[in-house]
């Protein structure tokens, strides 16, 4: 098997019946030949350094916005 023959998603549901019926109808498709189920049983955000990769982000994209020409802009913008 190799990396092109799987598809990771992630999903986020209320309860298991909703998990199962998602897995079942992925299983239905051809040429699926298995799915997993994996349970998260607790969650950590790092809030802080989220809003600073958020913020930083957005910072150089301002500033390769003001330092672009309108046309190198759009371009960007359409890729």
């Amino acid at each position: 098997m190799n990396q092109n023959e799987i598809i990771f998603a992630v999903f986020f549901c209320a309860n298991i019946p909703t998990v199962e019926s998602i897995l079942t109808r992925l299983e239905s498709y051809d040429g699926v030949t298995r799915t997993e189920a994996f349970v998260t049983t607790k969650l950590i955000y790092y809030q802080e350094w989220l809003k600073r990769e958020i913020y930083k982000r957005l910072d150089e994209l301002k500033e390769e916005a003001a330092a672009a020409t309108p046309k190198d802009y759009l371009i960007k913008m359409r890729s």
